[in-house]
């Protein structure tokens, strides 16, 4: 492990950790395709149903930047990253924080959840509701960017008539139109009624 690499890790870790007060039921750490990490805060855990990873109290996207990771391949960013955050759990400085939770995992939001923390002293909890449309209509843009990448997929998304912008739109960097708007509620409202999510 690279020991700079690890060094600002735990500080871009610190620096979240140190503004939170609540503990969230479980903590997601995120990541994206540009191989960049974000942590997310979420008020539900079910071990058998990695949809809890969705069910978000709280992201570091909110006030803080993702932490970049520099790899050549997905399954090199997934290892350093699992690797950063093992060593945290072990040595960070707000390492209670997270172990105080139910849970903490990791993994590609369009991808599968790796859990590497499961607090023995703690049963899981199962938190289930039906997918509505006024569920998905109250969404933050950022939250429904991130559930059609992970609902939906890049595939689907491809083929729509926000493709072009979905990126700028992820990263709070545009804003879609009343039309584009209908459409990424649809499709997500679609795609989860599809795969019978339930939240």
């Amino acid at each position: 492990m690279n020991k700079k690499l690890q060094e600002t890790f735990f500080l871009w870790l610190d620096q979240i950790l140190n503004t939170i007060d609540t503990i969230p039921i479980a903590w997601s750490f995120n990541l994206y395709e540009s191989f960049s990490v974000e942590l997310v805060g979420t008020k539900s855990y079910n071990r058998k149903d990695e949809d809890w990873a969705s069910d978000e109290m709280y992201s570091s996207r909110d006030g803080h930047s993702n932490f970049e990771i520099n790899a050549e391949t997905w399954e090199v960013a997934l290892s350093l990253t699992v690797e950063l955050i093992e060593n945290y759990l072990e040595f960070g400085n707000n390492k209670e924080k997270l172990l105080e939770s139910y849970a903490v995992g990791c993994g590609f939001v369009d991808g599968d959840l790796k859990v590497l923390f499961e607090n023995p002293k703690k049963k899981f909890r199962i938190k289930k509701s039906p997918v509505t449309l006024e569920l998905i209509n109250e969404l933050p843009i950022f939250k429904l960017c991130a559930w059609l990448v992970a609902y939906a997929g890049y595939k689907e998304i491809d083929h729509t008539i926000f493709a072009e912008n979905f990126m700028d739109f992820h990263l709070n960097k545009k804003q879609p139109t009343e039309l584009e708007l209908i459409e990424m509620r649809r499709l997500l409202f679609e795609s989860m009624v599809k795969q019978k999510i339930k939240l």
